[in-house]
């Protein structure tokens, strides 16, 4: 009774370690077919076709390509490290089982079945794909080390067959082979540029087989990256040049030339002239109006040695611009007649508001003086600036990775960052002579920092490209001159052209001191306009100079009362200049033309499982 116990215990153990092996062996490989193409480029074409039989069933089998390799090198009694990144690209289905394909970081998957079914007992899957070799970085030494069945399989092959044609000649001394010789026999046959092979025998889930051919030095032309970029770089310029030349036609003022004339009128006042000179309106340019008003006969002013009295002589009409009406209501807010120590301080609040508002809003309506061109090309520009960094990257990204989703992905980066780093230039640029020089520095260097984080990124996905590192500066310096035409992309429109030419006219007859010396009245009219541009001292050293004019005459104490303003307005005001003559000509000539001046198997080889 015993030995029968002892039986059944037996039989029981047995029966388990086959049911155990049994559910290991959910499928068998019956047939693995390898036929691959070796190409001059270093790619390689290959088409696999497995005959799977199935012990369970299952919906289908999982292939998994590999992209990502790391080898040790045994060269000259040295190991040597390197990492590869081989794409696989082309991936077609040839069987017709439903499919479906996934592109991972380190592989392709093909996922062959369908949730809702089964396959059949046994099945014959069938695909293709490129696997796009590189240089492997070993002193020129070029090889096909290639996984014929690999030991990532969770089944048994019980057959192989393969070929392997190559694009030249080579020796059969160059043939090595990696099999599992204790299970069967490699039979392989070299015959006209093509190796052909077969193996009779069990492959079980931890081996595998490989070949290596060695070639030599020379065998393969692989793609130059180092060309491909100069090319890209090549349209870069072209783009950055073509930008520059619509720049020219588009986006470039007329250089106005003085004409020996000059017209004053109401809509031309002096604080107007004070702002469009140099695109910002300023405490200089609305206490001229003080001086403009008295030259109109809205007001007298009276030099009191100590402080300045203001005496309203008429009202100010409704329909003069908002700034001169809030101006004016603020100097005599405390009667018809006021001295300037007692209004000061609210006067200072209302020139502080009033140029707050004036510059704002000339920003808002500066599109109006522009001309429609312009405009269109510039924000054209602002949302084509990101092909300069981007195109670069991309495409050497995409003909080295082939990677779609990765690729766009940069792609979209790009487009978001330097689009809203240019926009930025643009704003920082029409804003900049609002800003003091101290944040306009800052508001450049982080923005230059932006650009310069932006070439890193570009550099560490290119990295492993390993393309020279010059071409990675002259994208960036073809980025800043894009940049660089963009901003200055505005042009005058004719209205615009037309009140500036008025501008040049009276900034040079004041420079040049050419007016007729009879004409006192025409020199007393520009004193507010002089005194907004920063060249009151020029036009009293021309005025001086007339031998028939004496000191005491009503010119020379317009501006007496020019200098008792500023000195004592400034002495409570601290942002006004307090000596407004130290702005030189040459300086004011600057700003009015601004507009006038960018391991140990091989590679490849596919693994499963089954699902």
């Amino acid at each position: 009774m015993k030995k029968v116990i002892k039986l059944i215990a037996l039989l029981t153990i047995l029966l388990s370690f086959f049911s155990f092996v049994a559910a290991k062996e959910v499928y068998t490989i019956n047939n693995h077919d390898y036929k691959a193409i070796v190409n001059q480029d270093g790619t390689i074409d290959i088409i696999e076709t497995i005959t799977v039989s199935f012990n369970e069933k299952r919906h289908g089998i999982i292939i998994s390509l590999p992209t990502t390799y790391q080898k040790n090198w045994q060269i000259e009694d040295q190991t040597v490290f390197r990492q590869y990144y081989f794409p696989i690209t082309n991936v077609k289905v040839l069987s017709n089982q439903k499919n479906k394909v996934e592109y991972l970081d380190n592989s392709v998957r093909i996922i062959f079945g369908d949730q809702d079914s089964y396959s059949n007992k046994q099945e014959v899957y069938m695909y293709s794909y490129r696997l796009v070799t590189r240089d492997l970085d070993l002193d020129g030494l070029q090889m096909v080390f290639l996984n014929i069945v690999t030991s990532g399989w969770d089944a048994t092959h019980e057959n192989c067959d393969f070929s392997i044609q190559f694009p030249k000649d080579f020796s059969d001394d160059n043939i090595k082979t990696v099999f599992p010789d204790d299970n069967g026999e490699l039979i392989v046959n070299h015959q006209n540029n093509t190796i052909t092979g077969h193996y009779n025998g069990i492959i079980a889930q931890d081996e595998g087989i490989s070949i290596l051919v060695d070639l030599g030095h020379d065998y393969f032309q692989f793609p130059d990256f180092n060309m491909l970029a100069r090319n890209i770089c090549l349209a870069i310029i072209i783009l950055v040049l073509t930008s520059f030349v619509v720049y020219l036609f588009v986006g470039k003022d007329e250089k106005i030339k003085a004409e020996n004339k000059v017209e004053l009128n109401d809509d031309l006042d002096s604080s107007l002239v004070g702002l469009l000179i140099d695109e910002q309106m300023n405490e200089k340019d609305l206490l001229s109006l003080i001086i403009y008003w008295a030259n109109k006969g809205y007001i007298k002013i009276t030099d009191l040695i100590d402080d300045v009295q203001f005496e309203k002589i008429k009202q100010l009409e409704e329909d003069k611009y908002r700034y001169q009406r809030l101006l004016f209501k603020t100097l005599f807010s405390k009667g018809k007649t006021v001295k300037l120590s007692q209004i000061k301080n609210q006067l200072a609040n209302t020139i502080e508001n009033i140029i707050e508002e004036v510059n704002f809003n000339y920003l808002r309506s500066k599109d109006k003086l522009s001309t429609n061109d312009s405009i269109i090309m510039q924000y054209i520009m602002i949302f084509t600036s990101f092909l300069i960094t981007g195109s670069f990257v991309c495409l050497l990204y995409y003909e080295y990775f082939f990677l779609l989703k990765n690729t766009m992905a940069i792609m979209l980066i790009e487009f978001t960052v330097i689009t809203v780093i240019s926009y930025l230039f643009s704003l920082l640029y029409r804003k900049r002579l609002q800003l003091r020089i101290v944040k306009q520095i800052i508001c450049y260097v982080v923005l230059l920092l932006l650009l310069i984080a932006n070439q890193f990124f570009v550099y560490y996905l290119l990295k492993e490209v390993s393309i020279d590192y010059y071409y990675f500066v002259a994208v960036f310096i073809l980025q800043i001159s894009f940049i660089t035409i963009m901003i200055v992309m505005r042009k005058r429109n004719k209205s615009y052209n037309e009140l500036f030419q008025k501008i040049i006219n009276i900034r040079e007859v004041i420079i040049n001191g050419n007016i007729n010396r009879e004409n006192d009245k025409l020199i007393e009219e520009l004193l507010p306009y002089s005194f907004a541009l920063g060249l009151s001292n020029q036009l009293m050293a021309s005025f001086q100079q007339q031998p028939d004019v004496h000191n005491d005459s009503d010119i020379v104490n317009n501006y007496s009362y020019i200098m008792a303003l500023l000195l004592s307005f400034a002495a409570t005001n601290q942002s006004v200049v307090k000596n407004e003559y130290t702005l030189s000509s040459n300086a004011n000539c600057t700003n009015a033309n601004t507009n006038d001046i960018d391991i140990d198997s091989g590679f490849g080889g596919s693994s499963g499982t089954s699902w």
